[in-house]
């Protein structure tokens, strides 16, 4: 799949079939996400998640979320977390979304309207 499709047909699932997640498959995302290009080096999972399905849930800066990830992660003294992404494969195709905005696009471009 081409990185512009990509970005163009990703959509958040939220409902999941019961099909485990390999490790296999775990361990490939991980890899994509570190080969991955990404703005100070951090590596972007959602952007390799994107084949099974991923939707991207805030914790940090969040104090009630990170403190509820500490106790039931029972995560170590200094290690804050940052987000949940969950992964499985999508039990829903959600359509595709026109997001282009021609307002939007010439207050970003230099020269007029894109």
């Amino acid at each position: 799949m081409e990185t512009l499709e990509a970005i163009k047909t990703r959509r958040s699932i939220r409902k999941f079939k019961p099909q485990p997640v390999s490790r296999q498959m775990v361990k490939e995302l991980l890899e994509a996400a570190m080969f991955a290009p990404s703005a100070g080096n951090e590596q972007n999972l959602l952007l390799a998640a994107h084949a099974i399905g991923a939707v991207w849930a805030s914790v940090y800066p969040l104090k009630d979320r990170v403190e509820g990830f500490w106790r039931l992660f029972s995560l170590p003294e200094g290690i804050t977390p940052f987000a949940l992404v969950p992964l499985g494969y999508p039990d829903q195709k959600p359509g595709p979304q026109e997001r282009y905005h021609r307002l939007l696009s010439s207050v970003f471009s230099l020269g007029g309207s894109l």
